[in-house]
C-alpha cells in the first residue's frame, strides 16, 4: 500500500534520508510501519540539521519538493507563498 503525506512542515534532505519536525516525523513513523510506499509532498530547505529534526524511518520514500503553503488565511489559500 502507498501512503501519501501532504503537509507545509518543512524539510530537509541529507543523502538520501528527510528530515523534519522531530515530533511530527516520530508521528509519521508510527503510520509508515504499516505501509510499502511513502510520497511525501513538501517543501525541502536547504537548512542545517538541528535537535528539533528527525528522520523518516522507511525505505522507500519518493520525495516530492513543493513551494510553501499555507492555510491559515483566505489569501494563503490562494496565492500561498509566493
Amino acid at each position: 500500500m502507498k501512503f501519501l503525506i501532504i503537509t507545509n512542515v518543512s524539510h530537509i534532505q541529507k543523502g538520501n534520508k528527510y528530515l523534519g519536525y522531530a515530533p511530527y516525523v516520530r508521528e509519521m513513523n508510527i503510520w509508515l510501519k504499516h505501509v510499502d510506499e511513502v510520497i511525501i509532498l513538501a517543501p525541502l530547505k536547504k537548512n542545517r540539521i538541528t535537535k528539533i529534526d528527525s528522520v523518516y524511518q522507511h525505505s522507500k520514500i519518493d520525495f516530492r519538493k513543493v513551494s510553501n503553503f499555507s492555510f491559515t488565511s483566505f489569501k494563503n489559500s490562494f496565492f500561498g507563498s509566493l
